[in-house]
């Protein structure tokens, strides 16, 4: 599975994140600062991938010997980074805002939509819902950005997905 597959698919869920990690190692990246036990969301960025992930600290309960979890709350990916076509096969350098918007938005009626700016909501995995924004060149074309947020409660982890790589 590509990096940015598994990083898609582990948005809004929680659990210890391993294949996540598997995965972030594979591509060279330093992961000690992914699984962090802090009290708020935290950003963890790996910029010469072009990504940063903000991460929920969970913590457990050891009376009831449930360890602690991690979630993804939030991820940014800059343009530059990514191969061209990352997005649904989608030029994303010659992409414009109304573009991505008809691509991704589940109801067309609740975007804000400039030259520059692109924000909307889509549907996620398992039913979720995910709030995206994206951000262009000046001028409106090329995409520079884009972070993608869930708005929904934490998913938990399949055991297959923790293990996967």
């Amino acid at each position: 599975m590509q990096l940015l597959d598994l990083v898609l698919k582990s948005l809004g869920k929680r659990g210890q994140q391993t294949a996540l990690c598997k995965a972030l190692e594979q591509h060279g990246q330093d992961i000690s600062e992914v699984r962090r036990p802090v009290d708020r969301p935290y950003p963890v960025a790996f910029d010469d991938v072009g990504l940063t992930l903000i991460m929920h600290y969970i913590p457990g309960d050891e009376a009831s010997h449930v360890p602690p979890q991690w979630g993804l709350q939030s991820i940014h990916l800059e343009n530059k980074s990514w191969e061209s076509r990352w997005l649904q096969g989608q030029d994303c350098d010659a992409l414009q805002s109304q573009a991505v918007t008809d691509l991704l938005a589940r109801q067309k009626t609740e975007t804000m939509v400039t030259p520059e700016v692109a924000c909307f909501m889509t549907d996620g995995d398992d039913e979720t819902k995910w709030s995206m924004v994206a951000m262009f060149n000046a001028g409106g074309k090329g995409m520079k950005s884009l972070t993608v947020t869930r708005m929904d409660e934490w998913v938990d982890l399949a055991d297959h997905e923790e293990l996967a790589a």
